[in-house]
């Protein structure tokens, strides 16, 4: 692979995953096509099919013009399977996991890889982004308007539901995301509006053991945990995003609120987040801060992460999902050159979840 997947490509990449791995591998066809009329597709790998073990869930691609985030889940899905199946190591740059490391997570774990949430946007930022100002970020579907208003997209990484009401929810003047069709940050018309985010949810629906999920975007060059909200404290459990007395003064810092986690979940998510900037750091040197998602960049509300972690409270009750967002280095999407180097950082990050989880 010497230039960025386009969307077949892709598609065609994790097909021929499975078909080359009929043991492991198992094609996942998404149920909600695209605005475009595009089928979605994920990859399950398991050594146990319907054990019912603990998973972990890869997705990328939500961002459109974040190219290189679908590559790397596809070369990091490539990686593992040819390790496991001819029982060898894995290294990047000088980060190095053993064979036994590898065999013991795909004999305990399963793993279930979606590159491309996003395959309408994709092909729209592949063809056009040179002329789209920073590029193409939500979905393709039409909105409203004629002609050259036509307006076109819903950001997908805003649809989720856990803090999708940001006019309710948030304070005045944080501007998480944006109720304006067109904008760049659209929330959508509701929660789970879109085909796109409907396939993510009805994936982790599907595969009721996910316990860890990635959600890989760029280029912040950072590792990020819960919440993204606002900032986060253990102590006052009534202060949470379902406590309608606290609407109206989410997002804001070092201010009254801050969103509720238990102190041990934010310690593992931050040990967790900690191992995998160690293991990006090893392969090119570069530094990956590890850091609540809302300290490092801004308040966000719908996230595919935030509403991971708050699936445990829905009724009926949810396992506990620990999600992370790789935020990788360079721009959205870089010289492939520089990307592969990229990739190797986000493939370190991933197999050292892994480990750590195993």
């Amino acid at each position: 692979m010497d230039d960025y997947l386009n969307v077949v490509e892709i598609e065609a990449a994790i097909a021929r995953l499975a078909d080359t791995n009929p043991l492991l591998c198992k094609l996942l066809e998404l149920p909600n096509k695209s605005a475009e009329d595009r089928i979605s597709h994920a990859l399950r790998i398991s050594t146990a099919p319907g054990a019912g073990r603990d998973t972990l869930v890869v997705i990328a691609g939500v961002h459109a013009r974040e190219w290189g985030t679908s590559d790397a889940a596809v070369v990091f899905a490539k990686d593992l399977l040819a390790a496991y199946a001819q029982g060898t190591g894995l290294g990047y740059g000088s980060k190095i996991f053993a064979k036994e490391d590898i065999q013991a997570f795909l004999n305990t774990r399963d793993l279930v890889v979606f590159p491309q949430v996003n395959p309408d946007g994709r092909a729209y930022s592949q063809a056009n982004d040179a002329t789209v100002v920073e590029g193409w970020r939500k979905n393709r579907r039409y909105l409203s308007g004629q002609g050259r208003k036509k307006k076109y997209g819903v950001d997908i990484n805003r649809n989720f539901e856990t803090a999708w009401d940001f006019k309710r929810l948030f304070a005045d003047g944080t501007a998480p995301a944006s109720d304006v069709e067109g904008a760049d940050n659209y929330h959508g018309p509701s929660p789970f509006s879109e085909a796109e985010s409907k396939n993510v949810r009805d994936l982790l629906n599907d595969h009721s053991k996910t316990r860890w999920l990635v959600d890989v975007h760029g280029p912040a060059v950072c590792i990020l945990y819960n919440w993204g909200i606002d900032e986060t404290q253990s102590d006052t459990e009534e202060k949470n995003f379902r406590n309608s007395d606290w609407d109206h003064r989410r997002g804001k810092k070092t201010d009254a609120y801050a969103e509720y986690k238990k102190s041990e979940d934010s310690q593992l998510a931050k040990a967790l987040a900690v191992r995998m900037s160690d293991a990006m750091s090893q392969v090119r040197r570069n530094r990956w801060p590890a850091r609540p998602s809302f300290d490092s960049l801004y308040p966000v509300s719908g996230s595919l992460a935030d509403y991971a972690y708050a699936r445990q409270w829905a009724v009926p009750p949810l396992p506990k999902i620990h999600s992370f967002v790789i935020e990788h280095g360079g721009s959205f999407h870089p010289p492939w050159p520089i990307m592969a180097g990229v990739i190797d950082e986000i493939c370190a990050a991933l197999l050292e979840l892994c480990v750590a989880v195993t």
